[in-house]
């Protein structure tokens, strides 16, 4: 896997598929423990080795996944409600056949407690059709989350909606929020890894006293 040429890199990352872990370019794995000294010697630098020597390093190219033209119905400063969509874009093109599996993290949540609902969504769309979706409704305090994985192929426009509503008469001074996260990704046929930026979030603000 080729490392990037700048920015934040690390020995482990968190996901076998990463654009960043120097684990993943030289040995194809991201198994406890590794060390820069025996990473180093097998990629055939010499000592003493840093971890500068691994920007660019590697054969394969990977076409990091991010959110792209992120847009919302405000400039996250709206009291009542903010909505908030983008679509996944690739730093290269898919090819013809290419496919790979994501995992997304939604997180839905509401702070205070009081009789006025709060309306939180997270939903994620391909090729115009709902494929992952949760809506919560609640008066009081509520903190919820999980995750969706699904197959995308070349060709497929993915959506990525989150939506966060707070009631014209509330006064909880906490807010409501929803987000989606792109957290890992298993490159099926092709080559895959998580970009930048690949976080949502939508969230009210609190009430203006």
């Amino acid at each position: 896997m080729a490392m990037p040429a700048s920015g934040n890199i690390a020995i482990l990352d968190n996901t076998l598929q990463t654009c960043s872990s120097i684990s993943c370019a030289v040995t194809g794995n991201n198994t406890p423990p590794k060390c820069l000294t025996a990473l180093g010697a097998a990629a055939g630098f010499t000592a003493p080795y840093k971890m500068s020597d691994f920007y660019g390093y590697g054969a394969v190219v990977y076409k990091s996944v991010s959110f792209s033209n992120i847009a919302s119905t405000c400039p996250n400063n709206d009291e009542l409600i903010e909505c908030t969509c983008s679509y996944l874009a690739y730093s290269t093109a898919m090819s013809s056949g290419d496919c790979y599996c994501p995992t997304f993290c939604w997180c839905l949540s509401r702070g205070g407690t009081t009789t006025r609902n709060g309306t939180m969504v997270a939903r994620i769309c391909c090729n115009g059709s709902i494929k992952c979706t949760c809506c919560v409704i609640c008066g009081a305090a509520v903190n919820c989350s999980g995750t969706w994985s699904f197959l995308v192929k070349y060709n497929d426009t993915v959506c990525v909606l989150t939506c966060a509503v707070r009631h014209l008469t509330d006064t909880t001074a906490l807010p409501v929020r929803a987000s989606i996260c792109l957290s890992s990704l298993i490159s099926t046929s092709g080559s895959f890894c998580v970009g930048s930026p690949s976080y949502q979030l939508s969230q009210t603000c609190v009430p203006v006293t």
